[in-house]
């Protein structure tokens, strides 16, 4: 059942936004001192991530960033009374405490283990699936700016990676698509025939900074559970033109517990089902040392 769902607001308590269109803050109109208006905004592909105890939405706006540049909020729930005494929840980022991360193709995020004199995990983002690549993140305001890497044909699209403690990996989704110049045709108006993949990354060397393609399962897709095709007997086995797998999450141990896959379909509505982390490890295979992904799915 539903708990509670809301829209995502965004509090203009500072400029928001690139240099050349970020607006001013809007002081809320009550005149009430201290509060700003809040207003719905164009948050592209939002993913969650969790970092010291927060959690954080992240997203695209193009017309306000840039279409390079992707941007992190925490998330702000708020809970409210009205006067028949119905409460309810509201959802809103502020302004003041966004940051943005750039060049890289649906960046995901890391909340590693910090240094051992320090209680408090850092952040960084994995920017690039292939060839594998992680930059320090600064949830203050800094923008990162990694450079461009050589064009892969697979991205990650999960916005956390999720830490395997048994293995001392970070586990991961990506997908590719069918054609990568993401033209329109008479499928879809970009990419369309979608795979996925499992991949794991983990620190490698004597002081643990370098982060390396640890292992890859080979492409799958997701059944779709369409009636039509569900009602034929036997049941037809087929799959969606355009899937995409944006949250992973953990129920349990990563040995022998459940992962929560949720994924979009079609662009037009989202599914999720469980599967046996059994599974998923089964699935994953040791990747040589030294290579990457292009050169086992070229």
């Amino acid at each position: 059942d539903t708990l509670d769902q809301m829209t995502l607001m965004l509090e203009h308590d500072a400029p928001w936004g690139t240099k050349r269109n970020k607006g001013e803050a809007i002081p809320d109109k009550s005149g009430k001192e201290g509060a700003f208006e809040r207003s719905v905004q164009y948050f592209d592909d939002p993913r969650f991530f969790f970092h010291r105890g927060h959690l954080y939405v992240l997203y695209r706006n193009g017309p306000k960033f840039g279409y390079e540049n992707q941007v992190q909020n925490m998330v702000h729930l708020e809970k409210t009374v009205d006067d028949r005494g119905r409460t309810s929840l509201k959802a809103f980022v502020k302004a003041s405490e966004t940051f943005v991360v750039c060049c890289g193709r649906n960046i995901a995020f890391i909340s590693e283990n910090g240094d051992p004199r320090d209680d408090y995990p850092t952040l960084k983002a994995l920017t690039w699936v292939d060839p594998v690549t992680v930059v320090d993140v600064d949830p203050k305001g800094g923008d990162k700016q990694p450079g461009k890497k050589e064009k892969s044909n697979i991205h990650g699209t999960n916005g956390y990676m999720l830490p395997l403690h048994a293995t001392n990996e970070y586990l991961g989704i990506a997908h590719f698509h069918r054609p990568e110049d993401r033209k329109a045709s008479d499928y879809a108006l970009h990419g369309h025939h979608y795979t996925h993949a499992f991949f794991t990354i983990a620190k490698q060397g004597k002081l643990g900074s370098d982060y390396k393609l640890k292992r890859l399962s080979n492409e799958f897709l997701f059944r779709a559970m369409s009636p039509a095709l569900l009602g034929e007997k036997p049941p037809q086995i087929d799959a969606e033109t355009i899937q995409f797998s944006s949250g992973l999450d953990l129920n349990g141990s990563d040995v022998d517990g459940k992962l929560l896959i949720s994924y979009g379909i079609n662009d037009c509505e989202g599914g999720a089902f469980f599967v046996d982390m059994k599974v998923v490890q089964e699935m994953l295979l040791e990747v040589p040392a030294g290579q990457e992904v292009n050169d086992l799915m070229a």
